[in-house]
């Protein structure tokens, strides 16, 4: 199996969402090769004035990304939870590699679906008491929307919410949970 991991973890290695990808990435290892782009090295750009005068000149590096993405058997996509959504940077980058020929194709005045993976795993921490799906997860919404351009059918939530205004208790339960889940989740692929 072919694993993409886009690692978009902003606090590097001080992430809580680094350490519960870490962790993830552990339990998974066995499963195939697990490929790892680091969005805080790649610096995105997003799309912006001076792209579209250039006649929409994308830099080879993002085709390559896109096929690494295309060709993926499963994404995994690690950020933490900024503003209800994904970082600026993240976003960015999703943007950048969202590819006519690559992540879709546009064919008889629509897009269709060109990637491989069936599932994305975003794993994420939230500072505030937010839950998975709920109306103030937009980065979740943004991500199903994403899958329906690119072709992945569902989006897993690997999280725990409440890591900056809960006492420690709280915040190691939670956490505790989240690790619980991540298991679950492994189990769940050895059963396909």
């Amino acid at each position: 199996m072919k694993i993409i991991y886009l690692n978009g973890n902003i606090r590097r290695e001080n992430s809580r969402t680094n350490e519960l990808a870490n962790y993830f990435l552990s339990l998974i290892k066995d499963f195939g090769q697990i490929k790892e782009i680091n969005i805080m090295d790649d610096d995105p750009r997003p799309k912006n004035t001076d792209f579209f005068a250039e006649n929409y000149q994308i830099q080879d590096k993002y085709y390559q990304y896109a096929k690494e993405v295309k060709d993926a058997d499963l994404i995994i996509l690690s950020c933490p939870f900024y503003d209800m959504g994904l970082p600026s940077l993240v976003h960015a980058f999703l943007e950048n590699i969202s590819l006519d020929g690559e992540t879709f194709i546009s064919k008889n005045n629509t897009f269709m679906p060109n990637i491989k993976a069936k599932k994305l795993i975003y794993i994420t921490t939230r500072g505030d008491n937010i839950a998975d799906n709920s109306l103030k997860d937009g980065a979740t919404y943004y991500l199903r929307a994403l899958g329906q351009l690119w072709g992945y059918q569902e989006v897993i939530n690997l999280s725990y919410s409440g890591t900056d205004v809960n006492d420690l208790k709280t915040i190691m339960k939670r956490k505790n949970q989240a690790y619980q889940k991540a298991q679950e989740i492994v189990n769940n692929f050895l059963k396909e």
